[in-house]
């Protein structure tokens, strides 16, 4: 077990911006967001997100590992629209997808997906509906912070 490969640069803490797309139903939302990503040990990451959403703190964490064969386990909780358990994600370095139980039909995806953009750390979240159709669900673009 190793810390994700292209996530090793990236260790430290971020500042910037969120976007949360609720669609036809519920529009475009943004706010402050901050981001934090540890490599304890070089065994994992753990990446700690937070928002907020209509005025209301809200708060995120992935925690992720990569065998030696490039695979990487992911699970990833929040405090606004968890369903009560982690989210288990598999994929490579780094993008990692999951499923979830739709109210009715076949289950979506969700893919996270966290990468270096020259100076600059972004964060995407995707939701995939049972026909393979993707939508951006949240979209983070960060910067090192100076001090949080």
């Amino acid at each position: 077990m190793a810390t994700p490969t292209s996530l090793k640069s990236l260790v430290g803490e971020w500042t910037g911006s969120s976007s949360l797309n609720l669609g036809d139903w519920g529009g475009l939302h943004s706010s402050d967001s901050t981001l934090v990503l540890e490599a304890p040990h070089d065994g994992y990451a753990v990446v700690r997100i937070t928002w907020s959403h209509e005025g209301v703190a809200q708060a995120g964490e992935l925690i992720a590992a990569m065998n030696e064969d490039g695979e990487v386990r992911a699970s990833w909780v929040d405090t606004w629209h968890q369903s009560g358990f982690p989210l288990p994600l598999t994929g490579t370095d780094f993008a990692v997808t999951g499923h979830y139980p739709a109210p009715e039909g076949p289950d979506w995806g969700w893919q996270i997906s966290i990468r270096a953009e020259g100076e600059t750390l972004a964060l995407e979240m995707t939701n995939i509906s049972p026909e393979g159709d993707e939508e951006w669900a949240v979209r983070c673009s960060y910067s090192r912070a100076q001090n949080i």
